[in-house]
């Protein structure tokens, strides 16, 4: 694995070579030392950190507040970037967000929303900010806004149930869910597996992404 110049964002560390891959990044407010990120530079313009990725279940994703705290699975595969570093990437309400998604039967939707953010973890890093939703695959996301993230140990949600534990996840739980990204990969049991609206269909690929906002 190639690793690339340190940067701030996947969009300066793609600036010059414009190549989707690995790279390096430096959040000051996050740890002085770099972390391994996957950078996007071909979806809708480039310039996008990957910060989760669902393609074949090789990844167990029903796990722990502190596994999601930090972070977990492979950069190269699927993973989740963490909620300290997602934090520290959108706390200044300067970033977009972009989910792409692809059925079984390799129909490709995406959504989009213009302001994205979440909080601290002293208030459970609480899904803050979402902007405009833009798109073909229907907002999904704007019913958890406001809502504090749950994971199979710590129990945010407003269901007299542990929404994670019926669920198989962590998300940022009502109760339960209009989505479910870090549900059980293929599990097409209703609303456990990754859930985008149906709750009886799980998708086969998912990306977060975030970047900059250019609009």
């Amino acid at each position: 694995m190639e690793l690339q110049i340190i940067s701030l964002r996947c969009e300066e560390a793609t600036a010059f070579s414009r190549r989707s891959g690995v790279y390096q990044l430096q959040l000051p407010s996050y740890s002085e030392a770099p972390f391994i990120a996957s950078c996007d530079e071909h979806t809708q313009g480039g310039g996008w950190t990957v910060v989760l990725r669902r393609q074949d279940g090789s990844v167990d994703f029903f796990l722990f507040w502190q596994d999601y705290k930090q972070g977990f699975g492979n950069v190269q595969g699927e993973f989740f970037i963490g909620l300290d570093r997602l934090r520290a990437l959108t706390k200044n309400k300067d970033q977009e967000l972009l989910i792409v998604m692809d059925n079984n039967e390799g129909v490709q939707k995406y959504a989009k929303y213009s302001h994205f953010a979440i909080d601290n973890e002293q208030n459970n890093y609480k899904l803050s900010t979402l902007g405009v939703y833009t798109g073909d695959a229907g907002d999904s996301l704007k019913f958890h806004l406001g809502y504090r993230f749950s994971t199979r140990d710590r129990d945010n949600d407003k269901d007299k149930n542990n929404c994670t534990n019926l669920c198989t996840g962590a998300w940022w739980y009502v109760s339960c869910h209009a989505s479910n990204l870090m549900g059980k990969y293929n599990d097409i049991t209703n609303g456990k597996g990754i859930n985008w609206g149906d709750p009886s269909a799980s998708l086969k690929r998912v990306k977060m992404l975030i970047r900059k906002r250019r609009t």
